[in-house]
């Protein structure tokens, strides 16, 4: 009887952790979205609008869903990918729903000599599927580009954005170790 006593405690305890880990205050911040009343975070007016956002209220979406252009940084994505209701831009069924997204083709027989990726230093900073430098297929590309680094408007040297950044690009072009005919640059602004 006790085991269960002490068992259940346990999964309220967990319970009420889990709860709380997925709700926002007005002294509780979240790394994304504007957090609304209701202790809830994301997007648009619902969420960002001055009659319900507690904190973080000036942050705007990737993309514009439908919510209007006042609440996202762009109105389109990138690359031609989808929108997600929530903002944010993407490949899979989360974004696209239905909608398949064209992938580029080659005709048959024509050997790709170029193969460019991009490395978003944010990666490391998403709340899931964190992606590294060294999570970067060896072999797979021939040229790399960093985003982002900034012009130092004094000494008009390149520089890392954060110093975390700086990191990051190091452990980027550590990967030139293990393939040596990769290309890395540096993408400059934003």
């Amino acid at each position: 009887m006790r085991f269960r006593a002490w068992f259940f405690v346990i999964l309220l305890l967990c319970l009420y952790v889990a709860a709380n880990s997925t709700t926002c205050s007005a002294t509780k911040k979240y790394k994304q979205g504007c957090c609304n009343k209701s202790g809830n975070y994301s997007f648009g007016p619902d969420y960002c609008g001055n009659s319900v956002c507690r904190s973080d209220c000036d942050r705007k979406a990737e993309c514009n869903p439908g919510f209007g252009s006042k609440w996202a940084k762009s109105d389109k994505c990138p690359l031609n990918v989808c929108c997600s209701k929530h903002g944010y831009c993407g490949t899979t069924k989360d974004f696209c729903g239905s909608k398949t997204v064209k992938r580029p083709s080659c005709k048959k027989g024509d050997d790709m000599l170029c193969v460019v990726g991009y490395f978003e230093s944010w990666a490391r900073d998403r709340p899931c599927e964190v992606f590294m430098p060294e999570d970067i297929p060896i072999g797979l590309y021939t040229h790399i580009n960093f985003a982002f680094g900034t012009i130092n408007p004094e000494t008009f040297h390149l520089e890392a954005n954060t110093p975390e950044d700086k990191l990051a690009y190091k452990r980027l072009t550590f990967l030139k170790k293990r393939d040596k005919n990769l290309k890395i640059y540096l993408a400059v602004g934003g």
